[in-house]
């Protein structure tokens, strides 16, 4: 399951036992989102005038 959410870039948080006896990993994952993302994109407001 976890493999199918990753190939398509679904974020989802599915920790099993297995997972969890190696928790460093988990932290390792999981800081990946904790880092954000840097690149902000503005919307274009004349873009969205077309529409209206």
């Amino acid at each position: 399951m976890r493999e199918y959410f990753q190939k398509h870039r679904i974020t989802t948080l599915i920790y099993t036992d297995t997972n969890l006896a190696k928790i460093e990993t988990v932290f390792e994952e999981i800081a990946a989102y904790l880092q954000g993302n840097k690149k902000v994109s503005q919307l274009e407001f004349n873009l969205i005038q077309e529409f209206l």
